[in-house]
């Protein structure tokens, strides 16, 4: 009797755990990801790196688009972008010490602020390596969240998008 009962309260708690981890690991909205509870940025600022191998030489590239309040298409179309896909939480992000990440050797990075009270200083950092990772830090934690998009498609087409609008709004 004593087996099955240890055998019983060891498959409801590997139940459980596989349930923990299966609602962990499920996709999340942009709004689930960025903490915006439903609400939307006061305002939003971006800067695109690369770098690209020229002719044996390593060559850097940096634009940035600063301030973009919601009545501006730039804006509109940064948050529709990183909304057109769904994100799954990296397995790391159960640990519980703080995460980090770095750009490390990638071809581009962008790295956004999503300004939710400019009195409050209120405000989530993105950070987007390549098309395969958004890295998170919500307002008020240490670390960050690491994110892998459902969609890497929509990545890169928000880094083309920051890349194109930031070096059109310096000329």
């Amino acid at each position: 009797m004593r087996i099955r009962k240890r055998f019983a309260v060891l498959a409801v708690a590997a139940v459980l755990l596989a349930a923990l981890l299966a609602w962990r690991l499920l996709p999340r909205t942009f709004s689930q990801v960025s903490g915006s509870d439903g609400r939307q940025p006061q305002a939003v600022s971006c800067i695109w790196d690369s770098l690209q191998l020229i002719d044996g030489e390593f060559v850097p590239d940096t634009a940035e688009l600063q301030g973009l309040a919601p009545d501006d298409e730039a804006y509109t179309r940064v948050i529709e972008l990183l909304s057109q896909t769904q994100y799954r939480p990296a397995l790391r992000n159960l640990l519980p010490w703080p995460q980090t990440a770095s750009p490390g050797m990638t071809e581009c990075a962008a790295y956004l602020l999503l300004t939710w009270d400019a009195e409050t200083a209120d405000a989530t950092y993105l950070m987007v390596m390549d098309d395969n990772l958004l890295a998170v830090q919500l307002p008020g934690s240490e670390g960050l969240l690491i994110y892998y998009p459902d969609d890497p498609a929509a990545l890169r087409s928000l880094q083309g998008y920051l890349a194109g609008a930031a070096q059109s709004a310096v000329q």
